[in-house]
């Protein structure tokens, strides 16, 4: 959990954050993530002045308690989460979320899909996102028709593990107010090589190709607190592409 104005942000010798509104229930020397407890007389005293919250390998009961006490939350990541997510989609839907990040298919286990079989993205907590991460996006689009029901979604990563063959013409086709695309890779030459219609989908000035370079948790706290994460780079070069295309007509 994170919040620039308000939080102190420990860091542990190996340079992660350690949450304040955490508190340790082992010694120091002993202390592992799911060894650390939540300190409620904290997270409710100031939860209603955060506004970022990353969430990593929680169990979902805990999320609740989280979400419950921090109703101003607009940045959520929700990484492994322990547990099916579906039953936090009320608490979601009371959040002012505008940025999120999650394994959608995790969160939402088969009997929680729509009858389409596709991840229920187009509900309330998902409505007003303008920033999505979907992790371990897959091939068929089928599960991610309802991406394009999402009405004020301009940027959107599809990542951790995509395959080459995911539905990226789709997404540009269906979401109609997409500005900014984001495939990171471990290689992006590689891919390139490998897959011609991908080479060709990038002539599309929305669609930025990004090698893997960064640690997932200090890119999401560089972005937290108002630094060039992933999404302002892609903007910059998705700005760039647009002067390009401008020049060439």
């Amino acid at each position: 959990m994170f919040e620039p104005e308000l939080y102190r942000v420990v860091r542990s010798g190996k340079g992660r954050v350690v949450p304040p509104l955490y508190i340790d229930s082992l010694p120091r020397e002993d202390v592992s993530e799911k060894a650390r407890q939540l300190n409620l007389e904290r997270l409710q005293r100031f939860g209603p002045w955060v506004h970022h919250i990353l969430l990593q390998c929680r169990p979902v009961h805990e999320v609740a308690q989280v979400l419950t006490a921090c109703p101003n939350v607009h940045n959520l990541a929700l990484w492994i989460i322990q547990g099916a997510g579906a039953p936090l989609v009320p608490l979601l839907a009371r959040l002012p979320l505008r940025r999120l990040s999650f394994d959608p298919r995790s969160f939402f286990a088969l009997d929680a899909r729509a009858p389409d079989g596709s991840v229920p993205l187009g509900q309330a907590p998902f409505d007003a996102l303008t920033h999505l991460e979907v992790i371990n996006v897959t091939a068929a689009w089928d599960q991610w028709r309802q991406l394009a029901l999402l009405p004020r979604l301009t940027h959107l990563v599809l990542g951790c593990g995509m395959p080459s063959d995911a539905p990226v013409e789709r997404v540009l086709e269906e979401c109609a107010a997409l500005e900014v695309l984001v495939l990171p890779y471990t290689d992006v030459d590689d891919i390139l090589l490998d897959n011609p219609t991908l080479a060709e989908v990038q002539k599309d000035p929305r669609v930025v190709l990004l090698n893997l370079t960064w640690d997932p948790l200090d890119e999401w706290e560089v972005g937290a607190r108002g630094g060039e994460d992933l999404w302002v780079t892609a903007e910059k070069r998705v700005k760039k592409a647009r002067g390009r295309k401008t020049e060439d007509v």
